[in-house]
C-alpha cells in the first residue's frame, strides 16, 4: 500500500501562513489523519525553534585587513611572504573560533532561555479508575499555537506498538460527534517516566479538557480508551 503523503499545507500552517478558513479546514483534516498529525508535531517543533535562534550579524568591513596589519606590526622584520603566511593562518583560526563561538551562543540561548510563551493552564490529570495514575501538564500560548509540557512517573509502559495520545477536548465530545484536537503522541521510557513537550493549534478556552488515551498503533484516528483527564478553569 503506498505511503500516505503529508498534507501540502502543513508547512504553511506550522508558520502561521494560512488564512483562517484554510487553517480551520486543515485542523479538521488533522483530527482524522494520524500521519499528518505526527508530521505536524515535527514541523511545529522546528518552527518554534526559529524565534530562539541567535540574531544575524555582519562582519565589519576591513576586519581581515586590520587584523593582518596588527599582527604584522607585532612580528619581527622578515620577508613579506614569511610574515604574511603565518598571519593568514592565525586569521583562519580566529574565524573558525568565531564560528564555534556563534554556535555556542545559539546552544546556550536554547538551554538557558527556559519556557517561552504565556502560561494559560497548569493542570493535574487524574484517573477516575486508578488513583495511582497521574500526570501534570503546563500549557503555554505562543505565536504559533500552544506548547504542552507533560510529566508523569506513573503511566505504565504499553505493549509493543502502542502509545499514548494527548487531546484538547471541547464540549459535547462523543464517539458519534467528536470535538477534540490531538496534541500528539508519546510513550514513557523504560522506567515509566514521561517528560515530553507537545504542540497543538488549539485554544484551551474552546477545548477546556485535557485527556490522555491509549492507542493500539493500528492507524485508526479515532481516540482510544481514556486513562487520565483534567478540566481547565
Amino acid at each position: 500500500m503506498p505511503e500516505h503523503a503529508p498534507h501540502p499545507d502543513l508547512g504553511a500552517h506550522a508558520t502561521g501562513g494560512l488564512e483562517a478558513a484554510e487553517a480551520a479546514a486543515l485542523e479538521r483534516h488533522l483530527e482524522e489523519c494520524a500521519n499528518c498529525r505526527e508530521e505536524w508535531v515535527r514541523l511545529r517543533a522546528t518552527a518554534l525553534l526559529v524565534p530562539r535562534a541567535a540574531p544575524p550579524f555582519t562582519v565589519p568591513r576591513g576586519l581581515e585587513r586590520r587584523t593582518l596589519d596588527a599582527l604584522a606590526d607585532e612580528q619581527p622584520a622578515a620577508p613579506p611572504l614569511r610574515r604574511r603566511r603565518p598571519a593568514r593562518a592565525v586569521v583562519a583560526a580566529l574565524a573558525a573560533a568565531a564560528v564555534l563561538l556563534g554556535g555556542l551562543v545559539v546552544v546556550s540561548r536554547s538551554l538557558d532561555s527556559g519556557p517561552t510563551g504565556t502560561l494559560e493552564l497548569d493542570a493535574d490529570l487524574r484517573s477516575a479508575a486508578d488513583p495511582s495514575l497521574a500526570a501534570s501538564a503546563t500549557v503555554r500560548a505562543t505565536p504559533l499555537g500552544r506548547t504542552i509540557a507533560l510529566d508523569s512517573d506513573s503511566l505504565p509502559v504499553l505493549p509493543r506498538g502502542g502509545f499514548y495520545e494527548l487531546w484538547f477536548v471541547g464540549p459535547g465530545d462523543s464517539v458519534a460527534s467528536p470535538n477534540r484536537i490531538s496534541c500528539g503522541t508519546f510513550h514513557p521510557d523504560e522506567s515509566g517516566r514521561t517528560h515530553v513537550t507537545l504542540h497543538a493549534a488549539a485554544d484551551p478556552a474552546l477545548y477546556p479538557t485535557l485527556s490522555i488515551t491509549t492507542e493500539p498503533g493500528d492507524g485508526d484516528p479515532a481516540p482510544g480508551p481514556e486513562v487520565l483527564s483534567a478540566r481547565g478553569p
